[in-house]
């Protein structure tokens, strides 16, 4: 981070307003999975309409959320391993977006922040298998970045 292009007094005036932009965001997330039924999806206890639950889970978290890995946790806290997934996997899509969305507002209005100096086209002359470090840096700061798959509420 180039620091002359930003002084520590504006990016800490920038947290603390957007310090309630942050946690409305938070909100927004939690409640979209009320809206979207994935919720009431989950928690269904009508018997003739089963629901594989590590399934669904899966599918809208991806393979993390397989609750088959959290059943060592489940024995040491005596929580179903389908709520131990469901806890950790809406927890870290929420925080994972809003930090997203915090970042690209403090990208909006203070810019990249990088090496203004930097004119890396990409075209370096490393070895083809070897990763450039800012290639590295992008791919860290995508691995959060991947959307989990919509659950549509189904008609009754």
């Amino acid at each position: 981070m180039d620091k002359s292009r930003i002084t520590n007094e504006q990016a800490l005036e920038f947290v603390s307003e957007h310090n309630e932009i942050f946690f409305q965001n938070v909100s927004i997330h939690l409640e979209s999975f009320i809206q979207s039924g994935f919720l009431k999806t989950i928690f269904e206890k009508n018997p003739s309409a089963q629901v594989d639950k590590a399934q669904l889970l899966t599918t809208m978290f991806g393979e993390s959320a397989n609750p088959a890995n959290f059943t060592s946790q489940a024995q040491a806290t005596n929580i179903s391993p389908n709520t131990l997934s469901l806890i950790f996997s809406i927890a870290l899509h929420v925080s994972s977006a809003s930090w997203d969305s915090f970042k690209t507002h403090f990208y909006a209005t203070f810019g990249d922040m990088g090496d203004v100096n930097d004119t890396d086209d990409a075209l370096d002359e490393s070895f083809e298998d070897e990763i450039d470090l800012d290639d590295l840096d992008r791919m860290i700061d995508n691995l959060g970045e991947s959307t989990p798959n919509p659950v549509f509420a189904q008609p009754p």
